[in-house]
């Protein structure tokens, strides 16, 4: 199979993108980076607030437990990445690290090299993607920005459709859109927090209340425009 050029692999999962649903995406998109890198283990993992956690989704290799396996935020490196959004790359003896919690009964658990990246949707962080090899492996600067931008595609394309999932229009997407934006200011603004954790924190809102996310940031807006008038 000849090799693929960087706007080649882009182009591809943009594609991907635009034509597939998102469980056919991820999968494409974990073949994908299993190609470019020749990996030999490689997993999609997807934020479940719920259970503050996430799950693995999509993995050639785990296939029998994609939808069962789950991390907590912030176990492993896996969680880690996932709670600070940072790419973590490791070229040997990944077991050592810090960060590292065994999971049992996983074939590649105890691989050598491990290369994990957040998917994020701006700074709102929204997965990760996972490479190991077995052996020690040199990750290149080119190969790890190349996977950055993959996880930024696949993050902004699961929020859109998320939002229109729940939202049913492309118009009250936007417009849902338009209130986070707005709200997720105000909480950074007041409560001195990031766009991630202010952006979640609506979500997990959303959920406790069982109100759409747009409802929520409604709220906030609202809040904010009465404390305003009190001045």
């Amino acid at each position: 199979m000849p090799t693929l050029n960087n706007e080649e692999i882009l182009y591809q999962v943009i594609d991907a993108i635009s034509s597939l649903g998102i469980e056919e995406l991820l999968a494409k998109v974990d073949a994908i980076v299993e190609e470019i890198t020749k990996a030999d283990s490689t997993g999609i993992y997807i934020l479940d607030e719920k259970t503050d956690s996430v799950v693995l989704r999509a993995s050639k290799l785990h296939f029998d437990i994609v939808g069962k396996l789950k991390m907590k935020i912030g176990e492993g490196i896996t969680g880690w990445v996932a709670k600070y959004g940072k790419t973590v790359v490791i070229e040997k003896d990944a077991p050592e690290d810090s960060r590292f919690a065994r999971i049992h009964n996983l074939p590649d658990d105890l691989y050598e090299s491990f290369l994990s990246v957040p998917i994020k949707n701006g700074a709102v962080i929204v997965g990760v993607i996972n490479i190991k090899h077995q052996l020690p492996h040199h990750y290149s600067n080119e190969s790890v920005k190349l996977l950055e931008m993959i996880g930024k595609l696949i993050g902004q394309a699961l929020e859109h459709a998320e939002l229109l999932e729940k939202t049913k229009t492309l118009e009250e997407a936007i417009a849902t859109q338009k209130a986070l934006s707005r709200a997720k200011g105000i909480l950074m603004d007041k409560m001195n927090l990031s766009e991630n954790d202010a952006y979640h924190l609506i979500r997990k809102q959303s959920t406790k209340e069982r109100k759409t996310m747009k409802e929520i940031a409604e709220s906030i807006i609202t809040a904010q425009q009465i404390t305003n008038l009190k001045k």
